[in-house]
């Protein structure tokens, strides 16, 4: 239930409190602890972190994940300059990021999965040495930085984000890999995307409002792309003639829940199973009504889906 008022034990590399369920404060850190490098505080009840964070100067990794009462982060926080992972996820009552998190410069990685952030600074979007970030089913995130400035991102997870309605411009060339805005409700990409010159895979699954990709960019490195369950998509993406490097192409059905008693082309069991959820299954493929002739030059193509198109 309680933990000491203060702490202050130099030689302290690792500290976890990992589902103390009922604890709910965490002490006051009277003096610099350089050498804590890992701090575990997920499934805990902790309301708050103490302003005397930063001086833990050496901390590396921060676990906070299913903290349900975290509600504030200290805006001492910004300034653990070896703080690598920092992990949010669950925290549903976290509806902020210090506004001056640019500040992080040692952050590899940031994980916000099921926060209630509504937006995020500017300055999140600056950190040069982020190589992960993800948002994925923050519902409440309805807008992005204008721009995006992020040279290590390797990976940008925001899906299940459905206010999220628009991507932000990429000024510049990044280093980008994998992109996931499934389930938002993104209607456009910007034509800057082509700025993600060595992205791999590229998932946009169930965006129903997506109805046109950008013209005239090259996407040479990509490998997957994904858009089943795209219902308002009417064009074949143009980018990928000559695409070699492509493997794998969904343009296939997505499932959704819909209430209602009956749904005739559903299977016995399928009927029995949306019984017991008091709900159907409902099949929906994507709009585009003919696939051009560039389909036959992606020479490198393993898998291509076009069920319930």
């Amino acid at each position: 239930m309680t933990f000491s008022s203060t702490i202050c034990m130099k030689s302290l590399e690792t500290l976890d409190l990992s589902f103390c369920s009922i604890l709910e404060k965490f002490p006051e850190i009277s003096e610099v602890m350089e050498k804590l490098s890992k701090l575990y505080l997920q499934g805990t009840a902790m309301k708050e972190l103490p302003r005397s964070i930063n001086n833990l100067t050496g901390l590396v990794t921060l676990n906070l994940e299913y903290c349900r009462e975290l509600e504030i982060l200290p805006n001492s926080i910004v300034q653990l300059k070896s703080l690598q992972f920092l992990n949010l996820s669950g925290c549903s009552k976290l509806k902020a990021f210090p506004k001056n998190g640019g500040n992080m410069e040692g952050l590899r990685e940031l994980r916000l999965d099921e926060t209630s952030v509504e937006d995020l600074c500017p300055s999140i979007f600056s950190l040069e040495n982020l190589e992960s970030l993800s948002l994925k089913q923050c519902k409440k995130l309805h807008s992005l930085p204008s721009s995006i400035h992020m040279r290590s991102l390797q990976t940008l997870n925001l899906s299940g984000c459905s206010n999220l309605d628009k991507f932000s411009e990429i000024p510049e060339v990044m280093n980008l890999l994998e992109l996931n805005l499934d389930e938002t409700a993104i209607s456009k990409l910007p034509s800057s995307i082509k700025n993600f010159t060595g992205l791999v895979t590229l998932s946009l699954k169930d965006c129903r409002r997506l109805k046109i990709f950008p013209g005239s960019i090259h996407m040479r490195s990509l490998q997957v792309l994904n858009v089943s369950g795209c219902s308002n998509l009417k064009n074949f993406p143009e980018f990928l003639e000559g695409m070699e490097n492509l493997t794998e192409l969904n343009f296939d059905w997505t499932i959704f829940t819909k209430d209602s008693s009956t749904f005739k082309n559903l299977t016995e069991l399928e009927h029995e199973q949306a019984s017991r959820r008091r709900k159907i299954v409902e099949f929906s493929g994507i709009a585009i009504e003919e696939l051009p002739s560039i389909i036959y030059s992606l020479t490198g193509l393993a898998t291509l889906t076009l069920r319930y198109s």
